[in-house]
């Protein structure tokens, strides 16, 4: 958890887009099973990190979460520090 959070969008998509080129993507169990569970793979997520807009944020256990989003995915994640950032979850937009 970074000490200034929560994070305004702004600074949530600019962070997860520094951290997507030069630091540490880590996907968590549940998002890898949700990637399979509905079609979409670690490049995927990436994209929608790279590219995506910020939606903003919830505090659920005990961890900032922010949603970034693009007109067809939405991928949830948390920053663990400033280099690493953990992908929780992500699905498709109907």
């Amino acid at each position: 958890m970074l000490p200034d959070e929560p994070l305004t969008d702004a600074a949530a998509r600019k962070l997860a887009r520094i951290i997507a080129q030069s630091g540490t993507v880590v996907f968590g169990q549940h998002a890898v099973d949700q990637m399979v569970l509905r079609g979409l793979t670690n490049a995927d997520c990436l994209n929608v990190i790279r590219g995506g807009w910020s939606q903003g944020w919830d505090f659920r256990d005990q961890t900032y979460r922010y949603q970034l989003a693009t007109h067809r995915i939405v991928v949830v994640v948390a920053f663990d520090d400033i280099t690493t950032l953990v992908v929780i979850t992500c699905w498709r937009i109907k």
